[in-house]
């Protein structure tokens, strides 16, 4: 994952690795997560000015070679500062013991969050468990990590009891479902988690209602937080809700983040 979207530096991958540790070890690391955030605030502004110099944006999606070879190169300028935190991370983690959790993640990817779970030392916590409804994606994740379950799902039909999971996180998925299909989505990631949820959206905004795009095969949709928020809280204990960039610009004086359309929730059962 290229760019802004990189785990190490995205704000709602660190969010969500923030989450999972408050969970499991309680206001023990508020110092540390804060100045992740602070490091990642500057690599932001940093990577911001790389691509200014080289005369491109980074974009949720792009195809053509010559973009991809200026964020690639604005990356390089920057690689350095990558792994600061996720070393940090290790070296904090690595004595330390707790109960292992079970973790669901829907839509995994190519192990696109959990290798940084390994990497930040996050990953010995858990009894984790990814799925997705591409098979190349899940035979990309088995090849790196053979001893993980892996396997080839649906997120509106999981196969998994009522509460079988402690905690599930799930990213950048919701949108690209048609309504009915979010809605059954959403039932389905309460329906399997007993305890915390965190679900990353890439196009929401405060708005009455949702806006349908249909992209050839799949969904573009622009999400409404007001409807999902109320949809959750009917299903939970509380939510909190976490526009990113303007958390950004609340807490660090930066309102430039690639994506202000981004939101993390976090759900507790």
């Amino acid at each position: 994952m290229k760019g802004y979207q990189n785990p190490q530096i995205n704000v709602e991958s660190i969010l969500t690795r923030h989450q999972l540790l408050e969970w499991l070890f309680p206001g023990l690391f508020s110092e540390l997560k804060r100045e992740e955030l602070a490091y990642t605030v500057e690599t932001l502004r940093l990577f911001n000015e790389a691509l200014d110099r080289h005369n491109t944006q980074f974009k949720l999606e792009f195809k053509d070679t010559d973009t991809q070879k200026k964020i690639s190169l604005a990356e390089e300028s920057l690689k350095h500062r990558f792994t600061v935190y996720q070393n940090r991370w290790a070296d904090t983690l690595k004595n330390l013991e707790a109960k292992k959790a079970s973790l669901l993640e829907p839509a995994c990817g190519s192990a696109n969050e959990y290798r940084f779970f390994v990497s930040y030392g996050i990953a010995r916590f858990f009894d984790y468990k990814g799925f997705d409804i591409a098979e190349k994606c899940i035979a990309n994740s088995r090849a790196m990590f053979p001893g993980i379950d892996f396997e080839v799902g649906n997120v509106m039909k999981i196969a998994e009891k009522d509460k079988a999971f402690d905690y599930l996180i799930v990213q950048d998925l919701f949108e690209h479902l048609s309504l009915k299909g979010m809605e059954k989505a959403l039932e389905e990631v309460c329906r399997v988690t007993k305890k915390g949820l965190v679900i990353v959206f890439f196009n929401m905004a405060q708005r009455p209602d949702h806006r349908i795009k249909r992209v050839r095969k799949y969904h573009w949709n622009l999400l409404s937080e007001t409807l999902i928020t109320n949809f959750l809280l009917k299903r939970s204990r509380d939510v909190r809700v976490v526009n990113v960039q303007k958390y950004l610009k609340e807490e660090f004086g930066f309102s430039n983040y690639y994506n202000p359309k981004a939101y993390t929730f976090v759900v507790n059962f």
